[in-house]
Order: structure tokens, then C-alpha cells, then sequence
């Protein structure tokens, strides 16, 4: 039967092609969980929503940056192909993981264009930013799992969206609550103090030779790329202490699962998440 609901995820975007690949990686393992799962009680959708002539729902990806199209271009391509697909609602869901100026600003104003230019054909309805998913923490303690060391740092992006950093913060310290036996789990910023270089000095002085270093980035990429330079050269003026790099989310599988629960709800249950129908407006 035709879809009644499409999905769109839309990430950052980046110039590094590792970002593009994993994001279609991504994209792919969410396909095949929904093949082979057999829309499980788990992931389950509702026979009369979210499935195409084939049995599948309408997935794709999008991103902000980065694209030789502006998000609400890319928004209106996949809008006029769910359309053919017999959709009339799509649920975009920011692959972010802090409300950032992104969240906040960007992708809302990208949908409003998109949503004035589809008109009442087709409904968009904006998720929450797939980083506020409660099952987040856990992939974090479980990629900090294997290490043995002492403490950690998470490594975000940073953003001056007033609260961001402030959610960070708190983000660490339930983090450090949950991590047995380990004293410091420390944040530190790409793009705002303090870095990376700058916490570990404090960890390090701290007495600390065994640190962890979580990036809370869903793609390798150029902070992973810098992470790993500093690490090198933290290691090299000092050689009693190890570092251990995590992976990146993206690597983790249960990533798809927090994927899946955006598509498991049914519409009459969509305040579960927080979703919330975008105006057809172009303004704000």
C-alpha cells in the first residue's frame, strides 16, 4: 500500500567524503534492520502508516552543509518523491547531537522554506535532534567500555547556542556517575575552550597516565583526524601516558536502534518525541 510517512535524517554535512559515506552506511544498516527485524514489536510500524508498495518506508538523508543544494532544496526533492510515493507527511530528524544554532535556527528556517514551497501537499514534521534520545548515554558508556583507562574527556564540537555547553556539562557529569572506579571525566570543544590539548595538561597533572578520549561526533572526519594529532603529540612529550580513542558513534550499532524508535511511533503518539507539525511559513 502507497506510504503515508516518509523519513528524512539530516546531518551536518561535511567536505571530507568519509562523512558522505558513513551517513549512506548509516542509512543502509536502517533499511536492512527494517527488512530483517520484520518490523519486530521493538521497531514496529503501524500497517496503516510509514510503508511503501514494496513493504518498506521511505528513507533518505540530507545535509546542512556541504551540498551543491541549500537543506530546503534537498527537503523539496525528497518531499516531491514521497509524493509520488503516496506520502503525505515526512518526519525530518536532525542527526545532531546538541541543540545547537543548527538545531535551534538553521534546520527550522531550511523547513519553513521547503514546507512554503510544498505547500499543503505534503505535512513536515520536525523530530528532536537524535542527540536528546535517552538511549545516547548508553552508547556513550558503552563506547567507553573496553579502555581501562582512569578518566576520560568527551570531545564535542562546541556551539555558542546559549544552554549547549551547559548540556555538555551535564552530559560529562552523568557520565562520570555511571563510569566505576574513574575520578575525572572532563569535556572538552573543537571550536571553544577548553580544548583538548588544554584538558588533557589537566588530567595529566592530575596524576592521571591512562585517559580515555571520547569524540561525541557521529562520523570520522576532521575533528576525529585532529583528535588523533593531538593525541600523537600529547604522547610524544609524554611517554608514560596512553591514550585510548574511542570510536565514533556511528560505529556503535546501537546507533540504528535510536534511529528506529523515530520511525516507531505512530502518528497519535508522535509527543512521545517531542514532534511537533512545521507551520507553512518561511518567516523566523
Amino acid at each position: 500500500m502507497p506510504s503515508d510517512l516518509a523519513y528524512l535524517f539530516v546531518a551536518h554535512g561535511s567536505r571530507d567524503p568519509r562523512s558522505a559515506q558513513a551517513l549512506q552506511q548509516l542509512l543502509a544498516a536502517v533499511r536492512v534492520r527494517l527488512s530483517t527485524d520484520k518490523l519486530s514489536a521493538t521497531h514496529k510500524l503501524s500497517a496503516a502508516q510509514g510503508v511503501t508498495s514494496e513493504g518498506e518506508p521511505l528513507i533518505e538523508g540530507a545535509v546542512l552543509e556541504c551540498h551543491p543544494l541549500p537543506l530546503h532544496a534537498q527537503v523539496q526533492q525528497f518531499g516531491e518523491q514521497s509524493l509520488q510515493s503516496g506520502c503525505q507527511r515526512m518526519l525530518v530528524v536532525p542527526l545532531f547531537l546538541v541543540a545547537g544554532v543548527h538545531v535551534m535556527h538553521d534546520i527550522p528556517r531550511e523547513l519553513a522554506i521547503a514546507q512554503a514551497s510544498l505547500g499543503n501537499r505534503l505535512k513536515l514534521q520536525l523530530a528532536p535532534h537524535l542527540g536528546s534520545h535517552r538511549g545516547m548515554l548508553q552508547i556513550l558508556r558503552e563506547q567507553m567500555h573496553p579502555a581501562t583507562a582512569t578518566a576520560w574527556i568527551l570531545i564535542a564540537h562546541g556551539s555558542r547556542q546559549s544552554g549547549s555547553q551547559e548540556a555538555i556539562q551535564a552530559l560529562v557529569t552523568h557520565l562520570g556517575s555511571l563510569v566505576k572506579g574513574r575520578s575525572e571525566t572532563l569535556a572538552a570543544y573543537w571550536s571553544l575552550p577548553p580544548d583538548l590539548s588544554t584538558q588533557l595538561s589537566v588530567l595529566i597533572a592530575a596524576g592521571h597516565h591512562d585517559i580515555g578520549l571520547l569524540p561525541y561526533v557521529f562520523f570520522a572526519g576532521g575533528i576525529t583526524d585532529g583528535v588523533a594529532q593531538v593525541a600523537a603529540f600529547t604522547t610524544q612529550q609524554h611517554p608514560g601516558v596512553k591514550l585510548h580513542l574511542a570510536p565514533v558513534l556511528a560505529a556503535h550499532p546501537g546507533l540504528t536502534n535510536l534511529m528506529l524508535d523515530y520511525m516507531s511511533v505512530p502518528s497519535r503518539d508522535a509527543e512521545q518525541l517531542g514532534v511537533a507539525d512545521y507551520p507553512i511559513s518561511s518567516k523566523g
